[in-house]
């Protein structure tokens, strides 16, 4: 059982302001910071050890793996060579995130999901964790 799951396009790796990549792409992130921004982590502060823009899907939490994927393809084909321009000048992927509560897990993504993320020339990137609980 899927705990958590966030799917996000990504750019990373830049020194400038992360209005300039807003800029160039046209769309506003759902979340972006700079490097060396300092945040709350519980009750104390931490420093961002790196800049990042991500532009998150707005599907449910209960949305799946697929149906995110789906439609960051429609968010982002529309503005696919603002894409590509920022990929040239940055790390940019479609990033997978994922924390399960039970062991054994797996899913699967059909051929047409397969195809049309492929059409991004993205690289896509799953992180999961097995978080596992004792009361």
């Amino acid at each position: 059982m899927i705990e958590d799951l966030r799917v996000y396009f990504g750019v990373y790796g830049f020194e400038c302001d992360h209005t300039t990549i807003t800029n160039q792409l046209g769309v506003p992130p759902t979340s972006a910071w700079n490097k060396g921004e300092t945040y709350r982590v519980g009750f104390s502060s931490a420093v961002r050890t790196h800049s990042r823009w991500s532009l998150g899907t707005g599907l449910s939490a209960s949305a799946s793996v697929e149906d995110n994927l789906m439609r960051l393809v429609e968010l982002l084909a529309p503005i696919i060579d603002r894409v590509n321009d920022v990929k040239q000048q940055f790390e940019a992927s479609l990033v997978v995130v994922q924390h399960f509560r039970t062991a054994n897990n797996d899913f699967s993504l059909s051929a047409t999901c397969l195809e049309r993320v492929s059409s991004l020339g993205l690289d896509l990137w799953f992180d999961q964790y097995y978080e596992s609980r004792t009361s």
